[in-house]
């Protein structure tokens, strides 16, 4: 009985420390189990900011009809949404480093274009941009549009690889290796409005230089001397031609630029000055011109109302030697008749010569006419008109390229100038001649 009372409580002793033992390892291993939860919360964290932030898809956000061939399309100034995987870690990185996170278009930032306020919202994958071009952006812009191939699809659109990242990292992946977007560059309704427009114009001008004389010298009235002058068959003027020149190839550039660009307010200094110079030439070549023809027409004015006066004083003349009986004073007659005839003979070469002189030159093609005065060819026209269609091709390449008037230097500037002053230098011994 001793013995079995014993074991009984050597039993009961081990229980008891089994069941103390249990409880004191759950004291000892509770705080051990919440550090285990702790690490392994920041351990998801840390996965979470390094799983891989992938562009998955970019669309127009007026295009909300996901079955819109034009869904993945947009211009300038329009709306573009980017969905972007793991968003959430782009936004913390981004609160936690102070960048701001930027648009990249084939890889390159976009600055100063930042998502749209209010996106994302809470819970939603997605980024909106507003795609402007502005001065700190006009040169990526320029790169991203500029120089549209003259024949394709690409002249209206422009594949691109649209992705979004930190301002100071690179561009994160996209979804498919390949562009997944386009960039229009010139909407096609707009396009053509202004094309037709163009011709319409470009039709007037030749019409109007044709039959309406538009580009043509025009000369002086001569209907005071009874010559009714036709400006549509004279000869075409230089300097109006260089001013219409100028003028249509800055019309041109104007709407090519707008329609890619959206801008409007791009006249440089440069278009001024060249649209003055060619203006300037064409005024002063018509008041150089008028300046001596219309001293030669007072001349001429004065020679033609005297040779109408004798012409009715000789026929008074003849008319009294023709009275029978004759005048006593009849040799007094004749003489002063053959005097008047004298006078006559003398005004009428004068007045041909005059009137040739005054009368505008007949058009004998419009190279021919430009390039061509009363001495044949002139090295001076050459020169002007060669300076003058360099330049303008430099112009419509720079426009083409750069989306943007040009900008010459001083120098050119002065060049053209130059060849306009010597243009007009030697209208003097032109004219006189």
């Amino acid at each position: 009985m001793v013995v079995l009372f014993i074991f009984m409580q050597k039993q009961c002793f081990c229980q008891e420390t089994d069941s103390l033992n249990k409880k004191d390892k759950v004291k000892i291993n509770a705080p051990v189990k919440m550090e285990v939860v702790k690490k392994g919360d920041s351990i998801n964290v840390d996965k979470l900011s390094k799983q891989p932030i992938i562009v998955q898809r970019v669309y127009n956000i007026n295009r909300k009809d996901f079955s819109d061939k034009h869904l993945d399309s947009a211009g300038i100034g329009d709306i573009i949404v980017v969905e972007v995987s793991n968003l959430d870690s782009l936004l913390k990185r981004s609160k936690t480093t102070g960048q701001k996170i930027r648009l990249f278009i084939n890889g390159r930032k976009i600055e100063n274009i930042e998502p749209i306020s209010g996106a994302p919202q809470k819970d939603d994958s997605t980024l909106q941009y507003r795609l402007d071009r502005n001065l700190e952006n006009n040169k990526i812009w320029t790169d991203i549009l500029g120089a549209p191939p003259l024949l394709g699809a690409e002249f209206f659109v422009k594949e691109v690889k649209i992705s979004v990242g930190l301002e100071n990292e690179y561009a994160s992946n996209t979804l498919s290796a390949k562009n997944n977007f386009e960039i229009i560059r010139i909407h096609k309704g707009w396009f053509w409005s202004c094309f037709f427009m163009t011709i319409i114009y470009l039709l007037t001008i030749i019409l109007m230089a044709k039959k309406r004389g538009l580009l043509r010298d025009r000369g002086l009235d001569l209907t005071a001397i009874n010559i009714n002058s036709n400006s549509s068959s004279n000869s075409y003027s230089l300097g109006r031609v260089q001013m219409a020149f100028w003028f249509t190839l800055t019309i041109i550039s104007f709407f090519f630029i707008w329609l890619i660009t959206d801008a409007y307010d791009i006249i440089t200094p440069t278009i001024l000055a060249l649209i003055g110079i060619s203006a300037g030439t064409s005024l002063s070549a018509v008041i150089i011109d008028n300046s001596k023809s219309t001293e030669l027409l007072n001349q001429t004015i004065i020679l033609q109302n005297e040779k109408n006066n004798l012409d009715a004083e000789i026929l008074d003349l003849d008319n009294q030697i023709k009275v029978v009986p004759s005048p006593g004073n009849l040799s007094d007659i004749q003489f002063l008749k053959k005097s008047k005839e004298v006078r006559r003979n003398e005004i009428m070469p004068v007045l041909k010569k005059n009137i040739i002189v005054l009368t505008p030159q007949k058009s004998e093609g419009f190279f021919n006419d430009i390039l061509m005065d009363v001495n044949g060819v002139s090295f001076h026209r050459l020169q002007m008109v060669v300076w003058t269609v360099v330049l303008g091709m430099i112009f419509l390449y720079s426009v083409w390229k750069s989306l943007s008037m040009p900008e010459f230097s001083a120098t050119l500037l002065a060049l053209q100038g130059l060849t306009a002053g010597t243009y007009l230098g030697f209208k003097f011994p032109e004219k006189q001649a």
